[in-house]
């Protein structure tokens, strides 16, 4: 199993210190696979052990991590195949490979069904820019193993030609007996126009009814073409929208 030194790996910021608080993992690593694997031929297989800790750890930093590992092992199989999410509890022992505290851990893998890694290029996999593919910049996998490592954690991987990949990370686990408390806190609410951009109806409805459930003013609109014209309309009226959340990828527009 190959992990990354210090010596000059990982040295790109993935934003911020992570502001870390009890999560449920599957909930994120599914939405995070989903949206990744959106459009591209690769489908997605769960396979998470029910008696899963907490983990203690910003979610929407770990839903980088996700994005970036299944998008890296979707591009490694154009044509399709299955990328395989695994989650486990891990008890490590003094003395672990990877370096860690002997502790609780949430072990989780990102499985691809490609064509490998070679041994020269798991010596460079997690290296800033260091990408064996054409067209990218390979910052996915640093910025992935730089949030890991911010966590306390660690990721490495393992790999046959021919055999696919493995991308392997742990998580520390929270105790059972440090579980938050489920009570329900009352929302946040918020004010303004906001112009919300996505290609799918039932998208559309459940993000309106969230944001106009914390007090915002929506206008819901389905491609970018369509996005533009309401900007201009609400500039040219007075009325302009405070903020505007869109879609990453639409089809034709």
């Amino acid at each position: 199993m190959k992990g990354v030194g210090d010596e000059g790996r990982a040295a790109i910021s993935p934003g911020g210190a992570p502001i870390r608080r009890p999560v449920e993992l599957p909930p994120v690593l599914v939405e995070s696979t989903q949206l990744a694997l959106r459009g591209l031929a690769a489908v997605c297989s769960y396979d998470f052990a029910p008696d899963l800790p907490l983990a203690l750890a910003d979610a929407d930093q770990l839903a980088q991590v996700i994005h970036n590992m299944v998008t890296n092992a979707a591009q490694v199989m154009p044509q399709g195949g299955v990328v395989t999410l695994q989650g486990r509890r891990a008890r490590l022992e003094s003395g672990h490979g990877s370096g860690l505290s002997a502790g609780d851990y949430l072990r989780v893998v990102v499985r691809d069904e490609g064509p490998g890694i070679p041994l020269q290029e798991q010596r460079r996999i997690f290296e800033p820019f260091h990408s064996s593919k054409e067209g990218h910049s390979g910052l996915g996998l640093t910025t992935a193993y730089s949030i890991i490592k911010q966590h306390a954690g660690w990721l490495g991987v393992e790999s046959r030609p021919g055999e696919g990949a493995s991308f392997i990370f742990y998580l520390p686990a929270l105790p059972l007996d440090a579980a938050p408390s489920l009570e329900e806190k009352p929302l946040l609410q918020g004010s303004g126009r906001v112009l919300l951009m996505d290609d799918e109806e039932q998208v559309r409805e459940v993000a309106v009814g969230m944001l106009e459930r914390l007090g915002f003013e929506v206008r819901a609109v389905n491609e970018g073409r369509a996005a533009l014209r309401a900007v201009r309309s609400a500039l040219e009226s007075g009325h302009p929208f405070q903020a505007l959340i869109m879609d990453l990828t639409v089809p034709g527009g």
